[in-house]
């Protein structure tokens, strides 16, 4: 169980890459479309995790699904930590464990290829923010953190239960910390420094 990335909602993709790089020093480039969702992404790889500056892009679409939803109602609100999602092998196992489905996914890169996923515990995640869901790429090679010369270490501060995230996760691996406040993700922390 890994990290694997950590979405930040956001009004304007474009607007977002250029703040998050002259903030924060991380360059982001175009990832493509959710077409099941409404959304679409900037991707800030590094290496086996990424950051995804995500939002709305197709607000009919949007507007049908609690995905879209949520985007649009953080971005409206000025942006920010979405939710965090957490690579593991055994996805249709913890699917079957939490009482969960496990639900295909895909995004059409801008160089054409598509990119697929399978993911579970997504309702969980909105229903309360400190809740990642799970996540298996279907190719592991398409992973959107790979990129020459990318590194970065990702830790989360989540504000929950502990006892409820540990069962959840199975476990609470070192790069979480849990803080007693409401409101789901508190921090997001690369090689140490807050960004977001």
């Amino acid at each position: 169980m890994r990290i694997d990335h950590v979405l930040y909602a956001v009004g304007d993709l474009d607007e977002a890459g250029v703040r998050f790089e002259r903030e924060h020093g991380l360059v982001s480039s175009p990832g493509g479309d959710h077409p099941l969702f409404g959304t679409g992404n900037r991707i800030v790889p590094l290496g086996d995790a990424y950051v995804e500056l995500i939002a709305v892009t197709d607000p009919a679409i949007a507007a049908q699904n609690p995905i879209g939803r949520g985007v649009g109602a953080l971005a409206e609100a000025g942006g920010g930590w979405l939710g965090w999602v957490v690579a593991v092998d055994d996805i249709e196992q913890r699917a079957a464990r939490l009482g969960t489905v496990v639900i295909p996914g895909h995004r059409l890169r801008p160089d054409g290829i598509t990119v697929s996923w399978r993911a579970a515990g997504m309702e969980r995640m909105l229903e309360d923010l400190a809740f990642p869901f799970f996540i298996a790429w279907d190719d592991p090679g398409s992973h959107p953190g790979l990129r020459e010369g990318a590194h970065g270490r990702l830790a989360i501060e989540v504000g929950c239960d502990a006892a409820s995230l540990r069962i959840w996760l199975g476990d609470l691996p070192g790069w979480i910390t849990v803080t007693t406040l409401a409101g789901g993700v508190q921090r997001v922390l690369l090689d140490g420094r807050p960004i977001g």
